[in-house]
């Protein structure tokens, strides 16, 4: 009942006192169940609906739209079809916020993003993997380029007192939304495939709305195996070879990858 989020009814309680009792650690967590269900109903911004779709990048974007707390974030929902040369054919699903575009218009010439894996995104008992479009950078450059100081008009920066306690800045700046361990995400996307090709995709989709993005250099950190190499692998575990020649060929086919 927990894991598909069923809040326990009278009838049902009164079952559990029967077979228990009140004193007993079942009954103690029917107590919890009713108490927190209740009390966490709201408190997520973006919550999941009761039934998730089966479509995987249905899933994909209920994940992404879970990510950030930026309201003007846009998830877009394509396939690799509409790019010129693609090799994968497979769906796309990446978000990307004015503020994450306006840091990539920012920046120099000389730039380098990075493409990396972002991690695994849990939707209900599903998950997907997926990858962000990163820009690293120092707090020194952050603090003098990103952030240019405020002119003395910029009545935002004003902190009002209200019953004696300071509040919290009203307008939070959008681009520290965006800022995670040392980086910019400039954009998250999941694929059907997730490969290469298909974030190669996703980036030639991305230049379209950041022009300046096909002036930056852009390189991928991807440590995923290739598939001739887990194909291999696989085939290795089901016949139980284990030759020095199969060995010798798997060290190789690692280190020419």
């Amino acid at each position: 009942m927990q894991m598909s989020g069923l809040k326990p009814d009278k009838d049902f309680e009164k079952i559990i006192i029967d077979a228990f009792s009140k004193k007993s650690d079942v009954w103690i967590k029917v107590i919890r169940m009713n108490f927190w269900s209740m009390k966490g109903r709201n408190i997520d911004p973006n919550p999941l609906p009761e039934v998730l779709p089966k479509e995987p990048h249905q899933l994909a974007k209920l994940a992404l739209a879970r990510m950030f707390d930026d309201p003007k974030t846009i998830i877009t929902v394509t396939n690799t079809s509409r790019v010129p040369n693609s090799v994968d054919k497979t769906w796309l699903v990446f978000s990307q916020s004015p503020a994450q575009k306006e840091i990539i218009e920012g920046l120099a010439e000389t730039s380098t993003l990075y493409v990396e894996e972002g991690g695994t995104a849990y939707v209900g008992r599903d998950y997907l993997s997926y990858f962000v479009l990163k820009y690293y950078v120092d707090d020194e450059t952050r603090e003098k380029k990103l952030r240019p100081p405020a002119p003395d008009s910029n009545y935002n920066t004003l902190k009002v007192k209200f019953y004696g306690k300071p509040v919290k800045e009203k307008y939070a700046d959008a681009l520290d939304k965006h800022f995670v361990d040392g980086s910019y995400v400039l954009g998250i996307c999941a694929t059907g495939t997730s490969s290469q090709d298909s974030l190669l995709s996703w980036l030639k989709i991305l230049q379209e709305r950041n022009p300046k993005l096909s002036k930056l250099n852009v390189v991928f950190k991807m440590s995923r195996r290739s598939p001739e190499i887990i194909e291999y692998e696989e085939k290795m575990r089901k016949t139980g070879c284990d030759s020095d020649d199969d060995k010798r060929y798997q060290q190789e086919q690692h280190s020419s990858h």
